[in-house]
């Protein structure tokens, strides 16, 4: 079984946010969160926040022993990942059911929605620990500092943020503003200036907002243009963490 809910986009954007409350922002950012195998995966979205990004052999899944791990990651003109990189990709909602190589010959993978078959039904990181056999096949996480460049992880009761070069904005960019409140406590999120190249569809340069890690469930809108969104509020049913 496959089912995916996606929202894909070329990125480029600009805005300038007043928040006040815990929301995470994503401008212009391509993810997806798909199920398959009875396993959630969402590789693409949240990895340009983090920097980390999963990667297995062109042959398959775990199909790389340490050194192609290794060799991988600096294809992409990264490196691999190590495992505090990875869990400070997992607290912000990177979720990805498939055992990888980090730095070290550690092995692990994050967890946002467990169930029987990811994460043995716990949040968290599911680490395997320090493999003495290099040979091992397993997929790996790489790390890329560039990607990290635009967004941000706030716990403030109220912040103004923009994008990188406002009121331009650069080509091929993704962006993502997380913020963190208490349980009870909702967020409003408000748009001071928007204005993005034009684009009927909402198909190339937008910005989305979502009231949690759910695409499926916790889906506000999506906005482009330069037509200003309307003040937002959190639901408060998630669980301190929210999504833009």
């Amino acid at each position: 079984m496959y089912l995916a809910v996606c929202s894909i986009a070329m990125p480029r954007s600009a805005a300038l946010l007043l928040l006040a409350g815990a929301l995470l922002a994503v401008v212009s950012m391509s993810h997806c969160w798909s199920y398959k195998g009875n396993i959630w995966h969402n590789s693409i979205l949240l990895e340009h926040a983090s920097g980390v990004f999963h990667m297995q052999s062109r042959h398959g899944r775990y199909k790389l022993d340490y050194k192609a791990a290794r060799a991988v990651c600096k294809y992409e003109d990264a490196r691999i990942a190590t495992l505090k990189e990875l869990r400070k990709a997992q607290k912000i909602g990177l979720h990805q059911c498939a055992a990888g190589w980090l730095a070290g010959r550690r092995v692990a993978y994050p967890v946002i929605k467990p169930s029987k078959n990811c994460g043995f039904g716990k949040v968290g990181m599911v680490n395997y620990g320090i493999r003495l056999n290099r040979s091992e096949l397993w997929d790996t996480y790489c790390y890329r500092k560039e990607d990290i460049q635009c967004g941000g992880n706030y716990r403030d009761q109220q912040r103004t943020f923009t994008s990188p070069d406002y009121p331009g904005y650069r080509n091929g960019q993704t962006c993502q503003w997380f913020i963190h409140v208490p349980i009870e406590k909702r967020i409003r999120l408000r748009f001071k200036d928007f204005n993005l190249e034009p684009d009927h569809y909402c198909e190339s340069d937008y910005v989305e907002v979502h009231d949690s890690y759910d695409d499926a469930f916790g889906f506000l809108g999506r906005f482009c243009s330069d037509d200003k969104p309307p003040t937002i509020t959190s639901t408060g049913e998630d669980t301190g963490k929210h999504v833009i």
